[in-house]
Protein backbone atom coordinates (compact mmCIF):
# COMPACT_ATOMS: atom_id res chain seq x y z
CA UNK A 1 0.00 0.00 0.00
CA UNK A 2 2.83 2.40 0.85
CA UNK A 3 4.59 1.55 -2.38
CA UNK A 4 1.49 2.65 -4.39
CA UNK A 5 1.24 5.98 -2.57
CA UNK A 6 4.95 6.65 -3.14
CA UNK A 7 4.52 5.92 -6.88
CA UNK A 8 1.56 8.31 -7.15
CA UNK A 9 3.47 11.07 -5.39
CA UNK A 10 6.46 10.59 -7.71
CA UNK A 11 4.12 10.87 -10.73
CA UNK A 12 2.70 14.19 -9.47
CA UNK A 13 6.12 15.73 -8.84
CA UNK A 14 7.20 17.94 -11.79
CA UNK A 15 10.90 18.02 -12.77
CA UNK A 16 12.89 21.03 -11.63
CA UNK A 17 15.42 22.96 -13.72
CA UNK A 18 18.30 25.26 -12.86
CA UNK A 19 17.80 28.96 -13.74
CA UNK A 20 21.04 30.74 -12.92
CA UNK A 21 20.06 33.83 -15.03
CA UNK A 22 17.24 34.63 -12.59
CA UNK A 23 19.84 35.55 -9.98
CA UNK A 24 18.15 33.73 -7.14
CA UNK A 25 19.70 30.31 -7.77
CA UNK A 26 16.28 28.86 -7.09
CA UNK A 27 14.85 25.76 -8.58
CA UNK A 28 11.62 26.49 -10.44
CA UNK A 29 9.20 24.12 -12.14
CA UNK A 30 8.81 24.54 -15.96
CA UNK A 31 5.93 26.69 -17.23
CA UNK A 32 3.04 24.71 -18.66
CA UNK A 33 2.85 24.62 -22.51
CA UNK A 34 -0.61 25.29 -23.97
CA UNK A 35 -2.08 22.29 -25.74
CA UNK A 36 -2.36 22.68 -29.55
CA UNK A 37 -5.80 23.31 -31.12
CA UNK A 38 -5.72 19.98 -32.85
CA UNK A 39 -5.38 18.28 -29.45
CA UNK A 40 -8.57 20.01 -28.30
CA UNK A 41 -10.45 19.12 -31.50
CA UNK A 42 -10.91 22.80 -32.49
CA UNK A 43 -9.31 22.38 -35.90
CA UNK A 44 -11.77 19.67 -36.87
CA UNK A 45 -14.65 21.84 -35.56
CA UNK A 46 -13.50 24.87 -37.64
CA UNK A 47 -13.09 22.72 -40.75
CA UNK A 48 -16.59 21.40 -40.33
CA UNK A 49 -17.95 24.95 -40.06
CA UNK A 50 -16.12 26.06 -43.20
CA UNK A 51 -17.45 23.07 -45.13
CA UNK A 52 -21.01 23.88 -44.11
CA UNK A 53 -20.62 27.51 -45.20
CA UNK A 54 -19.12 26.49 -48.54
CA UNK A 55 -21.99 24.07 -49.11
CA UNK A 56 -24.50 26.85 -48.53
CA UNK A 57 -22.58 29.15 -50.86
CA UNK A 58 -22.63 26.54 -53.65
CA UNK A 59 -26.37 26.29 -53.28
CA UNK A 60 -26.76 30.05 -53.71
CA UNK A 61 -24.49 30.16 -56.72
CA UNK A 62 -26.47 27.40 -58.37
CA UNK A 63 -29.68 29.36 -57.98
CA UNK A 64 -31.06 27.24 -55.16
CA UNK A 65 -32.46 29.06 -52.13
CA UNK A 66 -30.71 28.53 -48.82
CA UNK A 67 -33.09 26.49 -46.68
CA UNK A 68 -33.13 27.41 -42.98
CA UNK A 69 -32.83 24.67 -40.41
CA UNK A 70 -36.13 22.82 -40.10
CA UNK A 71 -37.71 24.88 -42.92
CA UNK A 72 -38.74 24.35 -46.53
CA UNK A 73 -37.81 26.36 -49.61
CA UNK A 74 -40.56 27.80 -51.81
CA UNK A 75 -43.36 28.55 -49.40
CA UNK A 76 -47.03 28.71 -50.24
CA UNK A 77 -47.03 32.38 -51.40
CA UNK A 78 -44.24 31.63 -53.88
CA UNK A 79 -46.08 28.65 -55.33
CA UNK A 80 -49.33 30.63 -55.59
CA UNK A 81 -47.62 33.52 -57.38
CA UNK A 82 -46.01 31.11 -59.85
CA UNK A 83 -49.35 29.42 -60.49
CA UNK A 84 -51.09 32.73 -61.16
CA UNK A 85 -48.33 33.78 -63.56
CA UNK A 86 -48.53 30.53 -65.53
CA UNK A 87 -52.31 30.71 -65.66
CA UNK A 88 -52.26 34.26 -67.01
CA UNK A 89 -49.78 33.29 -69.72
CA UNK A 90 -51.76 30.22 -70.66
CA UNK A 91 -55.02 32.20 -71.00
CA UNK A 92 -53.62 34.56 -73.67
CA UNK A 93 -55.12 32.80 -76.70
CA UNK A 94 -53.45 33.68 -80.03
CA UNK A 95 -55.57 35.06 -82.88
CA UNK A 96 -55.28 35.50 -86.64
CA UNK A 97 -56.61 38.50 -88.55
CA UNK A 98 -58.24 38.62 -91.98
CA UNK A 99 -58.88 41.97 -93.66
CA UNK A 100 -61.68 41.76 -96.23
CA UNK A 101 -62.25 44.62 -98.63
CA UNK A 102 -65.59 46.40 -98.53
CA UNK A 103 -65.05 48.28 -101.80
CA UNK A 104 -67.75 47.66 -104.33
CA UNK A 105 -65.47 46.55 -107.16
CA UNK A 106 -63.13 44.48 -105.01
CA UNK A 107 -62.28 40.88 -105.83
CA UNK A 108 -61.82 39.06 -102.53
CA UNK A 109 -58.98 36.61 -102.12
CA UNK A 110 -59.82 32.95 -102.57
CA UNK A 111 -57.58 31.83 -99.70
CA UNK A 112 -56.24 33.36 -96.48
CA UNK A 113 -52.96 35.26 -96.74
CA UNK A 114 -53.65 36.17 -100.38
CA UNK A 115 -53.99 39.68 -101.72
CA UNK A 116 -57.37 41.18 -102.45
CA UNK A 117 -57.62 42.93 -105.82
CA UNK A 118 -59.15 46.38 -106.36
CA UNK A 119 -58.85 48.19 -109.67
CA UNK A 120 -60.37 50.76 -111.94
CA UNK A 121 -59.51 52.07 -115.37
CA UNK A 122 -56.25 53.62 -114.19
CA UNK A 123 -54.82 51.75 -111.18
CA UNK A 124 -54.86 48.17 -110.00
CA UNK A 125 -54.16 47.54 -106.31
CA UNK A 126 -53.42 44.16 -104.71
CA UNK A 127 -53.45 44.40 -100.92
CA UNK A 128 -52.70 42.07 -98.04
CA UNK A 129 -52.89 43.41 -94.48
CA UNK A 130 -50.84 41.32 -92.05
CA UNK A 131 -50.68 42.97 -88.58
CA UNK A 132 -49.09 40.05 -86.70
CA UNK A 133 -46.52 38.10 -88.74
CA UNK A 134 -45.29 40.66 -91.28
CA UNK A 135 -46.57 43.57 -89.15
CA UNK A 136 -47.06 45.41 -92.41
CA UNK A 137 -49.41 46.25 -95.29
CA UNK A 138 -48.29 44.57 -98.52
CA UNK A 139 -49.33 46.70 -101.48
CA UNK A 140 -48.78 46.07 -105.21
CA UNK A 141 -49.76 48.92 -107.52
CA UNK A 142 -50.04 48.60 -111.30
CA UNK A 143 -50.13 51.63 -113.54
CA UNK A 144 -52.72 50.95 -116.23
CA UNK A 145 -52.36 54.34 -117.87
CA UNK A 146 -50.03 55.57 -120.59
CA UNK A 147 -48.47 58.14 -118.29
CA UNK A 148 -46.24 58.09 -115.24
CA UNK A 149 -48.12 57.33 -112.01
CA UNK A 150 -46.89 59.27 -109.01
CA UNK A 151 -47.69 57.79 -105.56
CA UNK A 152 -47.35 60.12 -102.59
CA UNK A 153 -45.80 57.50 -100.34
CA UNK A 154 -45.22 59.92 -97.44
CA UNK A 155 -48.95 60.71 -97.17
CA UNK A 156 -50.38 57.18 -96.87
CA UNK A 157 -52.55 56.63 -93.78
CA UNK A 158 -54.39 53.72 -92.14
CA UNK A 159 -57.32 54.73 -89.92
CA UNK A 160 -59.41 52.48 -87.67
CA UNK A 161 -63.07 52.76 -86.76
CA UNK A 162 -62.01 53.57 -83.19
CA UNK A 163 -60.31 56.76 -84.42
CA UNK A 164 -56.76 55.42 -84.25
CA UNK A 165 -54.52 56.34 -87.16
CA UNK A 166 -51.05 55.40 -88.34
CA UNK A 167 -48.84 56.46 -91.23
CA UNK A 168 -47.07 53.38 -92.62
CA UNK A 169 -44.19 54.02 -95.00
CA UNK A 170 -42.41 51.86 -97.59
CA UNK A 171 -39.48 49.99 -96.05
CA UNK A 172 -37.34 51.24 -98.98
CA UNK A 173 -37.48 54.42 -101.02
CA UNK A 174 -39.86 54.12 -103.97
CA UNK A 175 -40.43 56.44 -106.90
CA UNK A 176 -42.87 56.81 -109.75
CA UNK A 177 -44.56 53.90 -111.48
CA UNK A 178 -44.00 53.75 -115.21
CA UNK A 179 -46.88 52.96 -117.61
CA UNK A 180 -47.78 49.29 -117.69
CA UNK A 181 -45.54 48.35 -114.74
CA UNK A 182 -46.14 47.15 -111.19
CA UNK A 183 -44.42 48.33 -108.04
CA UNK A 184 -44.46 46.37 -104.76
CA UNK A 185 -44.39 48.17 -101.42
CA UNK A 186 -44.11 46.87 -97.88
CA UNK A 187 -45.71 49.54 -95.71
CA UNK A 188 -44.50 49.53 -92.11
CA UNK A 189 -45.27 49.59 -89.30
CA UNK A 190 -48.76 48.25 -88.94
CA UNK A 191 -49.26 45.91 -85.98
CA UNK A 192 -52.14 44.70 -83.83
CA UNK A 193 -52.04 42.59 -80.63
CA UNK A 194 -51.50 38.93 -81.54
CA UNK A 195 -53.34 37.44 -78.54
CA UNK A 196 -55.65 38.04 -75.60
CA UNK A 197 -58.82 40.06 -75.15
CA UNK A 198 -57.46 43.07 -77.02
CA UNK A 199 -56.98 40.98 -80.15
CA UNK A 200 -60.46 39.46 -79.89
CA UNK A 201 -61.91 42.95 -79.51
CA UNK A 202 -61.00 43.80 -83.12
CA UNK A 203 -63.62 41.40 -84.45
CA UNK A 204 -65.88 43.32 -86.85
CA UNK A 205 -63.85 46.53 -86.67
CA UNK A 206 -63.12 48.56 -89.80
CA UNK A 207 -60.03 50.18 -91.28
CA UNK A 208 -59.48 52.50 -94.22
CA UNK A 209 -56.23 52.70 -96.18
CA UNK A 210 -55.81 56.01 -98.02
CA UNK A 211 -53.21 56.19 -100.81
CA UNK A 212 -52.84 59.62 -102.44
CA UNK A 213 -51.69 59.54 -106.09
CA UNK A 214 -51.32 61.79 -109.08
CA UNK A 215 -53.10 60.04 -111.95
CA UNK A 216 -52.99 61.59 -115.43
CA UNK A 217 -51.61 64.75 -113.79
CA UNK A 218 -54.59 64.97 -111.47
CA UNK A 219 -54.36 64.42 -107.67
CA UNK A 220 -56.56 61.60 -106.47
CA UNK A 221 -56.91 59.72 -103.19
CA UNK A 222 -57.65 56.01 -103.40
CA UNK A 223 -59.57 54.75 -100.38
CA UNK A 224 -59.53 51.04 -99.59
CA UNK A 225 -61.94 49.96 -96.85
CA UNK A 226 -61.65 46.72 -94.85
CA UNK A 227 -63.64 44.85 -92.24
CA UNK A 228 -61.67 42.67 -89.82
CA UNK A 229 -62.35 39.03 -89.06
CA UNK A 230 -60.57 37.64 -85.98
CA UNK A 231 -60.32 33.90 -85.33
CA UNK A 232 -58.44 31.85 -82.72
CA UNK A 233 -55.54 29.72 -83.88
Amino acid sequence: MLEREDAAQEADVKPLRWEPWKGSHALRPPKPTPAPLAALGLARWCAAGEGAREARGVGRLAGRPEVPAGGKAGGLPTRLALGVLLASVGCAMPYAYSFHSENRDARPSAKPNQREVLDDADVRAEILVDPTDARAILLDLTNKTDQVLQVEWAKITMTGSDGSSTSPRPHVDLGWILPGTTMSARLVPFALPPSGDRAAGYQGSRFELVVPMIVRREPKSYRYSFVVDVRPI
